[in-house]
């Protein structure tokens, strides 16, 4: 029977590994992608998947958030609408996601499961990297409410899943690490992995620097630095007491050693340089909108890159596995305290400021 996979990312990281995945089974499937929860249909990373002269996929859609004039519901069957069209057109066997939360990959099974039944699609996770290994805090009382409201709001085919993975609409799990993963995900499923060989294939190089590019962003500029510094949501830097003092002592020290120094801020600071450590001497600021994963093949293997808590740190790990990761991570903190074994798990190297990364 031959393969017909629909691809439904809706982050960066959920679009790299489909990329990465749909290539490396192009030659026994056809494949299909469509972004989903978007905020413009003309991002970046939509426009570069519909000009790339090399891609796995026979087209490429994009469903976006409701604008601010449009009504949530009325917005939800524009996309229920277009998904049913789509399913229609491709007649997937298999569907791939970085999140079975999202309610439009519940519908495209749904919807897929209606021509030869439920068993005749396969419903497939992609690692979408933290709470695939830290889980999610499920509160049954509010999830149990939510999810009967989710189901009178959308139909009785959702269901609300413990954690990202874990729905009964996912067969597969495709993990980077699985035995390290949260039960619920690979309880019950058939658990594959995503090799790292993969993420070093010409076509996904060629990919990724695409993307910086469309981001008006040259490769070139971090190839030579001694230090990538992913600053953290703003909200974790309200919960860090002296974050941004402690930063700039650590970068200044940095650059009285003659270190070269990159800062990617998280993408939700607006400002181009919030912390304004270009005054400091830092060399390169990233932008803010790029997503980690794009910028990791331009680090040369001697680069330090250094974090809070985050998928970005997992992702180096996982794509550079040669280059060495810091966790600024306060153990007396108890939101930051309870990744900290799981960081350690993962071969990231624990700290308490980005003074104790260059001693």
């Amino acid at each position: 029977m031959e393969k017909r996979t629909l691809y439904l990312p809706s982050t960066p990281l959920n679009l790299l590994v489909s990329v990465a995945h749909a290539l490396r089974f192009r030659d026994s499937q056809r494949a299909w992608l469509c972004l989903i929860d978007q905020k413009t249909a003309d991002s970046p990373y939509a426009s570069v998947l519909k000009r790339w002269d090399d891609s796995p996929f026979e087209s490429v859609e994009v469903l976006c958030q409701p604008t601010k004039s449009e009504s949530k519901r009325d917005a939800r069957k524009a996309v229920f609408a277009s998904l049913k069209q789509m399913v229609m057109n491709v007649q997937p066997t298999r569907i791939g996601v970085g999140s079975d939360r999202r309610a439009e990959f519940q519908y495209a099974m749904h919807q897929a499961s209606r021509f030869d039944g439920r068993d005749a699609v396969t419903g497939f996770y992609l690692d979408d990297g933290l709470y695939s290994y830290a889980g999610r805090p499920y509160k049954w009382y509010k999830d149990k409410i939510n999810s009967l409201l989710k189901k009178l709001a959308y139909g009785f085919w959702w269901e609300e899943p413990t954690t990202v993975g874990a729905s009964s609409w996912i067969d597969e799990a495709w993990l980077f690490e699985s035995k390290k993963a949260v039960s619920e995900i690979t309880r019950g499923k058939k658990v594959c992995s995503i090799e790292q060989e993969w993420f070093v294939a010409e076509q996904v190089k060629q990919f990724s620097s695409s993307v910086l590019k469309a981001f008006d962003f040259e490769a070139k500029l971090l190839s030579e630095v001694d230090m990538l510094v992913f600053i953290p949501h703003p909200n974790n830097v309200l919960k860090m007491r002296g974050y941004e003092q402690n930063l700039k002592a650590s970068i200044s020290t940095l650059k009285a050693q003659k270190k070269r120094i990159a800062v990617k801020y998280h993408p939700r600071v607006e400002e181009e340089d919030f912390f304004s450590l270009r005054a400091l001497g830092v060399e390169v600021i990233v932008p803010a909108k790029l997503a980690s994963e794009f910028v990791l093949p331009a680090l040369k293997r001697e680069c330090y890159v250094v974090g809070d808590v985050g998928t970005a740190l997992l992702t180096v790990r996982w794509i550079r596995p040669e280059l060495e990761v810091f966790s600024i991570l306060s153990e007396s903190d108890p939101f930051q305290n309870k990744f900290v074994g799981l960081m350690h798990a993962m071969g990231v190297h624990v700290v308490k400021s980005i003074g104790e990364v260059v001693q």
